[in-house]
């Protein structure tokens, strides 16, 4: 019975610790940048478009955690970036700790 038991709870907190891997938020959205010309289209396929001037990338990103994304730059190689959305502002913050911040544009 105790077997039954720990196992039992030990399903229960590995569930509770897979769904604490996904953030509560969203960024799958529009985004402007709010200091510039920088566009961002996260999408739920995990691409997302930027557009900056009469440039563009288009690459794919993933959750690692329920803080950071990884984007794959292709032959450049991976981009681990802290990510938060708060209200309506996404902010993305490099390895080097510079912040930008976009606004939801839908």
């Amino acid at each position: 019975m105790k077997a039954v038991r720990f196992t039992l709870a030990l399903f229960v907190v590995l569930a509770l610790a897979s769904c604490a891997l996904e953030p509560t938020w969203s960024i799958d959205a529009n985004w402007q940048q709010v200091d510039g010309d920088e566009t961002i289209q996260f999408y739920k396929n995990g691409t997302f478009n930027m557009v900056k001037g009469s440039s563009s990338l288009i690459a794919n990103y993933k959750f690692v955690d329920t803080e950071h994304i990884q984007i794959d730059l292709g032959s450049l190689g991976t981009l681990l970036m802290k990510v938060s959305v708060a209200r309506n502002t996404l902010t993305l913050t490099n390895p080097n700790g510079l912040e930008t911040k976009y606004r939801r544009k839908n």
